[in-house]
């Protein structure tokens, strides 16, 4: 009998460390909004692409939200991000992200060096890597 309780206790005591490793959705958070960013970004390209020359579209990265922008005398209002009541998408509490400027040219290439944004919530990461000259994000 006692080696029957015995092994229950440690059944359960694996069971409670299975479940908090499975209740873990920090990585499912950090991904799912590093998903959204690489879809805003896609926007911003494509409101870019679109756009007259010599005005630019892009993403303003900061720690805690994006924004985006348009650059330029042609600038159109700045509609809301897709999803979103604003052109502002705050990352959910704990979530954080390198800050960096994103801005796509007529062709949708970015401007500058080859852009790169990490986001961040406890050790797990996303990376998002917009190519140079394509604009090609994976």
């Amino acid at each position: 009998m006692i080696e029957l309780i015995a092994v229950l206790v440690i059944i359960g005591i694996m069971a409670a460390i299975a479940i908090s490793h499975a209740m873990d959705t920090s990585s499912l958070n950090v991904n799912s909004e590093a998903a959204i960013l690489k879809n805003n970004l896609r926007f911003a390209q494509i409101k870019a692409m679109g756009d007259i020359a010599p005005d630019t579209w892009g993403i303003n990265v900061g720690s805690g939200s994006y924004t985006l922008v348009c650059t330029g005398s042609n600038c159109p209002a700045v509609p809301n991000l897709p999803g979103d009541n604003s052109a502002t998408h705050s990352f959910p509490s704990g979530i954080t992200a390198t800050p960096e400027a994103i801005n796509f040219d007529t062709w949708g290439s970015p401007i500058g060096n080859t852009p790169s944004i990490t986001l961040t919530v406890g050790s797990q990461t996303a990376s998002i890597m917009v190519t140079a000259d394509t604009g090609f994000i994976p």
